[in-house]
């Protein structure tokens, strides 16, 4: 049987499973990887190695495949900073979206963050923005990072151009801001979330008590505003999937 022909086998062997083939994106950056959750075995093509993992496996989201041996090695999620054991020469590592795709989640890869993010297209206030994340396994996006916070401000930079939300309140005590996943935002990183003055606890409003991102910062950083003020205190956000 040649190889064209192995591999629609396959294919066809494989259509319980849901996935696509060219979902699979080759990653040359070695600071990626993800654990091997199995034994290597032969495959005689790349779409044999992927279609063989993903019947083999529930959790294959990616492999590492030698085109000059032919050997396939099955791989959990992709991960930052991952050691992927000893590379011999032909070895290369390739990976796929493992989001879940019903609830409008999509796999970015920036830098140490590898997260499930949905992009919402509605405002709400912070409570109802909580509640929409929670309600499809997520939360509201944390920086709790200097990448994360990076990839948050280009969201809400490049994407949405306008306030946007960030899993971020002192809803509960004045003065003591704490993240989504409810740790206490770190004083020495305080600084570098907030733009130069905030948060001022409101100068203008009240009761400012959630993280927000928009032009009044040049999208740089975020500030306190509103959470429950409408208008004008709704506003994007972005839910992170929990897993």
């Amino acid at each position: 049987m040649n190889r064209l022909w192995f591999d629609v086998l396959l294919f066809l062997l494989a259509g319980c499973k849901s996935f696509t083939l060219m979902n699979f994106k080759s990653m040359t950056n070695a600071s990626y990887g993800s654990a091997q959750i199995g034994d290597p075995w032969t495959a005689v093509t790349l779409t044999s190695c992927i279609v063989n993992c993903r019947i083999r496996f529930n959790n294959c989201f990616s492999v590492v495949y030698n085109e000059i041996h032919n050997l396939c090695t099955p791989g959990g999620k992709i991960t930052y900073n991952v050691s992927r054991g000893s590379y011999q020469v032909g070895d290369k590592f390739y990976y796929t979206d493992h989001c879940n795709a019903t609830q409008g989640y999509k796999l970015y890869v920036y830098k140490s963050v590898v997260n499930c993010f949905r992009l919402t297209t509605n405002w709400a206030v912070y409570p109802e923005a909580k509640s929409n994340c929670s309600a499809i396994g997520g939360r509201i996006m944390q920086g709790k990072t200097r990448d994360s916070l990076d990839l948050f401000l280009s969201f809400c930079k490049n994407v949405y151009k306008t306030y946007t939300f960030l899993g971020l309140t002192d809803i509960v005590t004045e003065g003591t801001f704490v993240w989504e996943d409810g740790t206490v935002l770190d004083p020495t990183w305080k600084n570098t979330v907030f733009y130069s003055g905030e948060p001022n606890g409101g100068s203008v409003y009240p009761n400012d008590d959630c993280a927000v991102c928009g032009s009044y910062s040049g999208f740089s950083s975020v500030f306190d505003a509103g959470c429950l003020r409408v208008p004008p205190e709704e506003h994007y956000y972005i839910c992170e999937l929990v897993e």
